[in-house]
């Protein structure tokens, strides 16, 4: 079954608070879209950890990417793509060896 959870704070320490405890609850990070109404992160399942209304230029949105191990460049991640949807999907660098979590 999907998982979503979905954020509702205000600060970066929130955002970070957040994710390290929603973190226990998914697998490895795999991707982060960012679109006009917001970032979600999935993880391998495909289940999400949203981020309503954190967006291009949102404050909280380089906070989001940190956290969640997004490779993006500072410089241009809040550049708008030319794309209908207006979506960036950014890549989740490996923060755990293969098979870390089968380890008893």
């Amino acid at each position: 079954m999907k998982q979503v959870v979905e954020f509702n704070g205000s600060s970066p320490k929130d955002v970070e608070g957040f994710v390290v405890e929603a973190r226990l609850d998914f697998k490895p990070f795999r991707r982060v879209v960012i679109s006009p109404e917001g970032t979600v992160i999935f993880d391998i399942n495909r289940n999400e950890i949203r981020f309503p209304g954190v967006s291009y230029h949102h404050p909280l949105l380089l906070t989001v990417l940190k956290v969640a191990g997004a490779s993006f460049d500072p410089v241009t991640v809040h550049e708008i793509p030319p794309s209908q949807s207006g979506q960036k999907e950014l890549r989740c660098s490996a923060r755990y060896a293969w098979g870390q979590d089968r380890i008893a």
